[in-house]
């Protein structure tokens, strides 16, 4: 679809394209007000999460991770299912909001959760032995959906 080189041109538009489509996303969430995101704090079942306005961020961070980690791979190898699975991991998180039903399906939530987490900690021990910075950069993204599940789990 995209023709990213693997130079710093690339890097930008890489970098440029993801995050327009994370910002359009967390536009249409908080433009909506979907789950009420903007008008009501988070769930008083959920006293771990932090606001609505910086889990948005924090994804935006994240996808910011994959993006650059999605690049290094272009840099370091042409395998194609290697080079595939970054971009799996992204529309994972990207459609997040769209699956688990505007955030009102517990049980999509929980499934899309445990995907991220699975496909995250996958890819972060696939692609150590070539990109060490880009394997600890999907760890945190790991880590983040383990909290979040956590977080949002009804066990606290």
């Amino acid at each position: 679809m995209f023709n990213i080189k693997p130079n710093r041109r690339g890097l930008i538009q890489l970098l440029l394209i993801s995050l327009a489509i994370t910002t359009m996303i967390n536009g249409i969430i908080f433009t909506f007000n979907i789950n009420q995101s903007v008008s009501q704090p988070i769930k008083p079942e959920y006293p771990l999460l932090p606001p609505s306005w910086m889990i948005g961020l924090i994804w935006t961070i994240l996808i910011g991770f994959m993006a650059y980690t999605h690049w290094l791979l272009i840099k370091k190898t042409r395998d194609r299912i290697l080079l595939s699975l970054v971009p799996i991991l992204f529309l994972n998180c990207v459609l997040y909001p769209l699956y688990s039903q505007g955030f009102t399906n517990d049980i999509n939530q929980l499934l899309g959760n445990l995907f991220t987490i699975s496909l995250a900690a996958f890819i972060t021990g696939r692609i150590r032995s070539i990109t060490a910075l880009g394997s600890n950069l999907i760890l945190i993204v790991t880590l983040w959906a383990l909290f979040a599940t956590f977080a949002t789990s009804k066990l606290i």
